[in-house]
């Protein structure tokens, strides 16, 4: 398990949160010079906000750009990246009463894989979580479903939603800043002293999505009362059966298959998967499919039902099939008619929150 290393300064929480331009304008720079800086200094995206920041020890020298967004769980997350390209993640708290620059070891996580390391407080409602360079970092949190970290005694769940979008533009902010500041003389030392080693939660298991990352996800969507089969019990299946779970009185299940190429067959997959309930069902075999959504050019979702009625039994299918970076995958709830109801509803909540993930909503 790699950690993160030590040493940054409490004051740059703080900072992180003056934009550099409106600090420039302060210090009297030129109005309409900073109205012409590059667009690529101003950050709106997917639901994420930011831009170019100042240096700590100079408000008129870019320091870093940075990112954020208000979570309902009331934190605010903040992903910020200097010249020297070194990341960092703040967390914001206004209930949190933390000692400042007091250390304490962390649990990270990026859909189940991840690390432990130190954080700092900056302040007594500001928490930063030194990352170092590490591009593969960087991808996983883009390509992330949903990030955990534990701190203060408490495990906070963050959906990833627009992040595929958002960090490529922090990227272009830090690009285009350390072009500005190329012929510019900077103070010594860089203004976040972010180390170079962190977790790499970036490689997907062959074996398809952790038990944690789903437990992350179903949670985040809202299903509650949650009890999962022990996945040694799970049996085998044509369709790679990865977990079953009890929500209340009806059955839960998620199937994945690898993605093994850059198209989106998710009709096709959908099918395949639909063919084979209807292999297995005794009696009249009744489907409903939705259209498929398409989101990014790169991820899918299709939703349906399926019935299968016989003379002594009648049983209900809702269905999630979703198409993300590793995997095609099928969240299903199987029900009797009594129960129907609620097998949608659980699964119309996964569906929303894959909407959410793959940015088809903010």
């Amino acid at each position: 398990m790699v950690g993160w290393s030590r040493g940054i300064s409490a004051a740059l929480a703080i900072a992180a949160l003056m934009p550099a331009l409106a600090i420039a304008q302060d210090e009297g720079v030129d109005e309409d010079a900073a109205a012409e800086r590059p667009p690529e200094l101003t950050i709106d995206e997917s639901g994420w906000t930011g831009g170019a920041y100042s240096r700590p020890d100079d408000p008129t020298l870019i320091g870093y750009c940075g990112i954020s967004r208000d979570y309902d769980n009331g934190l605010t997350l903040v992903f910020s990246t200097n010249l020297d390209n070194q990341t960092r993640i703040t967390l914001i708290n206004p209930e949190w009463t933390l000692t400042p620059d007091s250390e304490q070891l962390i649990q990270l996580g990026i859909d189940g894989r991840g690390g432990e390391g130190p954080a700092i407080a900056a302040s007594d409602t500001v928490m930063v979580i030194p990352l170092g360079e590490l591009p593969q970092m960087i991808e996983a949190l883009r390509q992330g479903n949903v990030m955990t970290i534990t701190a203060s005694e408490e495990e906070f769940a963050f959906p990833l939603t627009g992040t595929f979008a958002a960090l490529p533009k922090l990227g272009e902010c830090v690009a285009v800043a350390r072009e500005l500041m190329a012929d510019i003389e900077l103070p010594e030392g860089s203004p976040e002293e972010a180390p170079p080693e962190t977790a790499s939660p970036t490689e997907p298991s062959a074996d398809g999505m952790p038990l944690e990352a789903l437990v992350d996800i179903l949670t985040a969507a809202g299903l509650e009362d949650l009890s999962f089969v022990p996945p040694e019990q799970v049996p085998e299946t044509e369709m790679d059966l990865r977990y079953i779970w009890q929500v209340g009185s009806i059955n839960g299940a998620l199937h994945q298959r690898p993605r093994p190429s850059e198209a989106i067959e998710i009709d096709g997959f959908s099918e395949e998967y639909l063919a084979l309930l209807e292999s297995r069902c005794p009696g009249e075999f009744i489907v409903e499919l939705s259209e498929s959504e398409v989101f990014q050019e790169r991820y899918a979702l299709r939703t349906g039902r399926a019935e299968c009625l016989t003379d002594e039994s009648a049983s209900v299918l809702e269905m999630a099939f979703a198409l993300d970076q590793f995997f095609y995958s099928v969240f299903y709830h199987e029900a009797t008619i009594e129960d129907a109801e609620q097998a949608a509803a659980e699964t119309e909540k996964i569906a929303n929150l894959i909407r959410e993930l793959a940015g088809g909503e903010n």
